[in-house]
């Protein structure tokens, strides 16, 4: 009990200070009580990334700062694919049959509406990218991380400019072809 009333202690202290306790540690959950991270540190990135020191030449620090940006945004890239592939068949669009006969349709045909139980069970059986469980750990963190960007107020925003884009360009093939 003792043990408990200490890190309550403490945990009140790093809140009351508030952003300032991240300047001197890393502090996981600071405002988020219960929340649990899915992910897992990128060790083969964390190890490629060149260490500064204080009495390092200003030209030295800078290419270091470099090679760092350069390796922590590939590195994101390469994860922010991964992790969207599976959005890529419900963002794209539908060509025209291709052939000299006429068209089915003089309009292309309408986005199938958007489930999220239907995208989360269709991932069930997905065998996710290495990169995207390296980074989770397990296929069950992978499917959770998808449900929390599902339920995020970021999603729909984000979805719905994504599918506007594919249909606008969808209706100027499509028009192109009639």
């Amino acid at each position: 009990a003792n043990s408990r009333l200490g890190a309550a202690m403490r945990a009140a202290r790093r809140r009351a200070a508030g952003p300032q306790a991240l300047l001197t540690e890393h502090v996981e959950n600071l405002w988020l009580n219960g929340y649990r991270s899915l992910t897992r540190p990128a060790n083969a990135l964390l190890g490629r990334l060149l260490p500064t020191t204080e009495g390092d030449s200003p030209e030295k620090t800078a290419r270091a700062a470099a090679a760092n940006s350069n390796a922590l945004r590939a590195h994101f890239a390469e994860l922010t694919l991964a992790f969207v592939q599976p959005f890529t068949a419900l963002l794209h669009p539908e060509v025209p049959p291709e052939g000299d006969g006429p068209l089915p349709s003089a309009t292309p045909p309408d986005a199938a509406p958007f489930s999220h139980s239907q995208f989360l069970d269709s991932l069930q059986g997905t065998k996710f990218s290495g990169l995207l469980l390296e980074r989770f750990g397990s296929q069950s963190n992978c499917l959770a991380f998808y449900k929390r960007f599902l339920e995020s107020p970021n999603f729909a925003s984000w979805f719905e400019r994504r599918r506007q884009a594919a249909m606008l360009w969808q209706e100027e093939v499509w028009a192109e072809a009639v």
